[in-house]
């Protein structure tokens, strides 16, 4: 017979749950050793929730549906329990929860074997305010047990005259408490009441520690940690207080062999703990139940437990009509080893029974369990008075004495009226519609909670039936179902519409509770949103089939290895089928069998592996007809709600039209590139391409080159003009070859000149030398070429270095061209130069003179600019 073990295995809680799934497992093992139960071997199924409340959910889910356990043994935190408990009442599972909380519960289907609140905190303060003083400060996890159990201690400590002179929560696996330390030290109180769940003790009470504070000066308490937790923390903890219902050094002969079982069985390092102890006594409550009632079956079994006791390791217990179990109470100080010196605290040796309700208990006051249910529900708002809370154990307290003494009743009935006015005002802030009506269907009790959701003010519906209100034939309805919950004394839901005062039609889901033989409670909630939220979801998914069976784009859902699972018309259309049925009628794989290069197929998997998904990704395939295109596919991963892989689903397009255009427009691209590179420089034509409107930059500082061939106008009279261009060509593409060598830039030829500048657009520093060396190598390379008469060609060149304009200019025809004096004095030089020489200014000569050879040519008359001193450029100095 499979039992359920749901515990968190990885996460912060695991440092405090997984010991509870050894001790689960050895008291199964002993069980099966001695025959079972009923004759059948216990097969656990061990589930890891992972510190996540909702995978709790999910995974009682699972063990009850799928894997058909016939009880769940775990949970640690409130929010796990809180997340298990609608599943297993929705299933009718029934879980053994083996922690201590907060109580202001009792679910049928869960059976509490932890301590209340009364059999662990109340003792717990008790004790610290006669023995440490009444300051406390309190510490706790950002959940719901430390939160309502320190409502229950700054309740207690206001009746026994104790002050809480600090209040701080922390989410789980927090571990940084630097801060909070240092406020601990400066609000001095007598003791820290720890509720720190999971491994954020480990951070604390080092960093507790670190400060300074010793367990003399502030002693910590603890209720949320024990001998397990303890093993990781070290001796910081040494010195501070627990309180729980079992510690391993409890001295008794079933204990002594407890411990020796569990330290075989795991190791002689191994400990245990309180929750410890009951996750393994609660397989053994179980198993007593079970063959009490001879059936596996939830029901047989919740009852026969009632009542049932066992000899756990901590002492003798028992399970009470209310899923809880008698529990003692021990305070131990902690010894560096990690084990406890126990206190001796006579009042709470005894089993102490269990109140989850702080005496307000159903069973003790006949209070009704619908009642019961919604205080439940609201459970963590009723600490807007903690005075409530001290009536409801005044209560409970009366209520045992008016056992005893009938003489105190009117006592009990005055609490109960003021508790019954606490519960009033707790009602009125539901926002759901709470009606009282009889096994006819009439309206007794309309409760003050959104009375705007009726169909009639409250006065004009009391004394009316569910005939005078509703149709006949959903007044049958509704008066079938209260006389089932009567006769059944069980809750039955239902969903229905109404028109509220405003006309306005409200979707409603209700629940109907017997309150007592003759009459029922009747919770209604707005779930008006809900429904229209599920029409919209079935609206989008109309549309989603219709957006699924004509687009134009291939959908599908395919195995890893390609198999395809489903396909849409569209991806029939591209793969070449007349029809989906068609495509997947001819059993294609999605694989590397498609591909044009097959290694395509090894890139997918890879990305679907490592990132889970594909975007955007090009390939060639073939078609059914052996026809390639090009397709573009985006597909992801798909998984179920525990992670393994179920299958890949995306989309395909086919691309293969717009890939012919982009390799033309591409062509093109390239072409107009190329052409714009011949033209203009390289940053300018970007700056082009960036369609800025108008190109023009200022140089500080640039070298400009003329050169011109000298008697050139008197050779192009007397040869052919294809080879007079023919020969220019030559000439100025070894001018070219030199400007790139040099890294200068061409701005043009005018006939035959040819002009180069250094410097821009990119700056250099040593524009003047590039320049000078270019002058250089012109004047070598013009000697290659000869003239009619068989001399060499020569040259004229000027240099000038300064500040220019440089820009683009024209429409259609751009031009990269430089303005300013610069030039104007460049080309100055050229046309007043010599043949054969280099003639630079006074600026380039100053530039140049420690690396260069010049001759003085003197004052120079200079068109347009007077006389200038120039010099004559002859070669570099180290040749």
């Amino acid at each position: 017979m499979r039992v359920g073990i749901l515990h968190s295995l990885s996460g912060t809680m695991a440092i405090s749950e997984a010991p509870l799934v050894d001790a689960a497992l050895m008291a199964i093992a002993e069980i099966n050793q001695t025959g079972g139960v009923l004759g059948q071997d216990i097969e656990p199924v061990i589930e890891d929730a992972a510190s996540d409340s909702n995978l709790f959910a999910v995974k009682a889910r699972k063990l009850i549906q799928c894997d058909r356990v016939a009880t769940i043994f775990g949970g640690w935190t409130s929010e796990s329990r809180k997340a298990v408990l609608p599943v297993v009442e929705e299933l009718n599972g029934l879980l053994w929860y083996p922690v201590q909380y907060e109580g202001l519960e009792c679910s049928k289907n869960i059976f509490y074997t932890g301590s209340c609140p009364n059999q662990q905190i109340e003792p717990a303060v008790t004790w610290l305010l006669s023995h440490k003083g009444k300051r406390f400060y309190l510490l706790g996890s950002n959940s719901v047990f430390p939160r309502t159990a320190n409502k229950i201690i700054k309740a207690q400590l206001k009746q026994q005259e104790g002050t809480v002179v600090g209040e701080e929560y922390v989410s789980l696996g927090e571990s940084n408490f630097t801060e909070i330390v240092s406020r601990i030290q400066q609000a001095q109180p007598d003791v820290v009441f720890n509720t720190l769940n999971g491994d954020s003790n480990i951070a604390f009470y080092r960093q507790y520690q670190a400060s300074g504070i010793t367990s003399d000066q502030i002693p910590i308490l603890t209720i949320s940690i024990a001998e397990a937790e303890l093993q990781r923390i070290g001796e910081a903890a040494a010195g501070h207080y627990a309180c729980w219902s079992y510690f391993q050094s409890l001295d008794t002969p079933r204990n002594r062999q407890f411990v020796e079982n569990f330290q075989q069985r795991y190791g002689s390092d191994r400990v245990t703990s309180a929750p410890i102890e009951a996750a393994y006594t609660q397989v053994y409550l179980w198993k007593q139940a079970v063959e009490q009632a001879q059936s596996f079956e939830v029901e047989w079994v919740r009852v026969a437990a009632y009542g049932q006791s066992f000899e756990a390791p901590g002492g003798l217990i028992r399970i009470e009509p209310n899923h809880h179990v008698t529990r003692a109470c021990h305070i131990g100080k902690i010894l560096p080893t990690g084990q406890f010196n126990m206190i001796d605290i006579d009042s709470c040796n005894c089993p102490i029974q269990p109140l989850p309700w702080l005496g307000l208990e159903p069973g003790n006051l006949n209070f009704p369990e619908a009642a019961i249910k919604m205080l439940s529900d609201v459970s963590q708002e009723i600490h807007e008075t903690w005075e409530l809370e001290q009536k409801y154990r005044e209560l409970e307290a009366t209520n045992v004495q008016l056992q005893r003494e009938i003489t105190q009743r009117q006592n009990v009935e005055l609490v109960l009226r003021d508790s019954e006015a606490q519960l009033h005002a707790l009602l009125t802030a539901i926002t759901d519609v709470v009606l009282v009506l009889d096994m006819q269907g009439r309206y007794l009790k309309i409760a003050p909670t959104n009375l705007a959701l009726l169909h009639k003010p409250p006065d004009e519906l009391i004394g009316k039936t569910l005939h005078e209100v509703f149709s006949k034939a959903q007044a049958d309805m509704f008066l079938c179902r209260i006389q089932e919950s009567l006769e059944t004394q069980q809750t039955f839901n239902i969903e229905y519409s109404h028109p509220t005062r405003e006309k306005k039609e409200v979707w409603f889901a209700a629940s109907i509770s017997p309150l007592d033989n003759n009459s029922v409670i009747w919770v209604a909630r707005d779930m008006t949103e809900r429904k229209q939220a599920e029409e919209a979801r079935r609206s989008a998914e109309t549309r989603y089939r219709s957006i699924f069976e004509n687009t134009y784009e291939g959908l599908f859902q395919m195995t890893p290895d390609g198999c395809l699972l489903s396909a849409n018309p569209g991806l029939a259309r591209i793969y070449g089928y007349e029809s989906a049925e068609e495509l997947r009628a001819a059993v294609i794989c999605l694989n590397q069998q498609r591909y044009v290069d097959k290694s395509r197929w090894d890139i997918f998997l890879e990305r679907m592996q490592t990132d889970e998904r594909v975007s955007d990704f090009e390939s060639q395939v073939y078609r059914q007809d052996g026809e390639v295109i090009w397709i573009s596919e985006n597909a992801h991963v798909v998984r179920d709600p525990q992670g393994e892989l179920l299958y890949y689903e995306g989309s395909v397009v086919d691309i293969t039209k717009r890939k012919v255009w982009e390799e033309a427009l591409r062509y093109q691209q390239e072409c107009t590139e190329e052409l714009l590179l011949n033209i203009l420089p390289s940053p300018i034509a970007q700056r082009l391409k960036r369609a800025e409107s108008t190109i023009a930059d200022n140089f500080a500082d640039v070298t400009v080159l003329f050169a011109d061939l000298v008697n050139f106008t008197e050779i192009s009279a007397e040869i052919p003009p294809t080879r007079l261009v023919d020969l220019l060509n030559k000439i100025f593409s070894e001018f070219d070859h030199l400007a790139e060598k040099h890294s200068l830039e061409k701005i043009k030829t005018i006939g035959d000149a040819y002009m180069v500048v250094g410097g821009l657009p990119t700056t250099r520093p040593d524009h003047a030398e590039a320049i000078a060396e270019m002058a250089l190598d012109m004047q070598q390379k013009i000697t290659r070429f000869k003239g009619l008469n068989g001399e060499p060609f020569r040259l004229r060149i000027g240099i000038n270095t300064g500040p220019v304009i440089a820009g683009v200019i024209g429409t259609k025809k751009f031009t990269y061209d430089l303005w300013g004096d610069t030039v104007n004095v460049a080309s100055r030089m050229e046309s007043h130069g010599v043949a054969g020489c280099i003639q630079v200014t006074d600026t380039t000569y100053e530039r140049l003179r420690d690396k260069y050879v010049f001759e003085e040519r003197g004052l120079t008359s200079i068109k347009g600019k007077g006389d200038m001193i120039t010099y004559w450029l002859m070669g570099r100095k180290d040749s």
